[in-house]
């Protein structure tokens, strides 16, 4: 466990519970119950118990069968093995992007701002997607938004070049 009750994901019982609760199973044996599985045995492979055999192929592919219902990229690679992309974002995962609630809300002020600014209108859904392509283009390459980059208004005016 890497905190209290966090899943290890770098270990297949950690993957195995990280998608369980990603799945919205709240406990193993609600999994287990739910999908007919034993859950003794389960509950073993989730907490790592099984350490001699580990969670064998053919149990991962049944496990990942399952899962898919609810988490349609899951495979039981990743489970086993962490190969291929994780099947949803976790912030254990530098594959995938876990959104910063913080730098989103500033996105989405400085699309508002700018519209009303510019007397501009744009639906919901559009600022939504205006500002997570800023969210997207300054996150990484910036390590935040910077409002008085003067890249962002060409860029949310652009919008408004249709």
């Amino acid at each position: 466990m890497t905190e209290k009750n966090q899943p290890d994901l770098a270990r297949a019982n950690g993957r195995l519970k990280a998608a369980r609760i990603a799945a919205n199973y709240r406990t193993a044996k609600e999994f287990a119950v739910k999908n007919d599985i034993n859950y003794p045995t389960y509950k073993a492979h989730e907490r790592g118990q099984n350490t001699g055999r580990g969670i064998r192929e053919n149990t991962a592919k049944g496990y990942a069968s399952i899962l898919q219902k609810r988490i349609p990229n899951i495979t039981s690679d990743w489970i086993l093995y962490r190969e291929g992309p994780a099947p949803f974002a976790t912030d254990d995962d530098d594959r995938n992007m876990v959104l910063n609630t913080d730098l989103m809300a500033d996105c989405l002020d400085v699309v508002v701002t700018y519209c009303i600014d510019h007397g501009k209108s744009l639906s919901g859904e559009r600022i939504a997607l205006v500002a997570l392509c800023l969210y997207q283009a300054y996150e990484f390459e910036t390590g935040g938004l910077k409002s008085h980059n003067p890249a962002i208004p060409l860029y949310i005016g652009s919008v408004f070049d249709d």
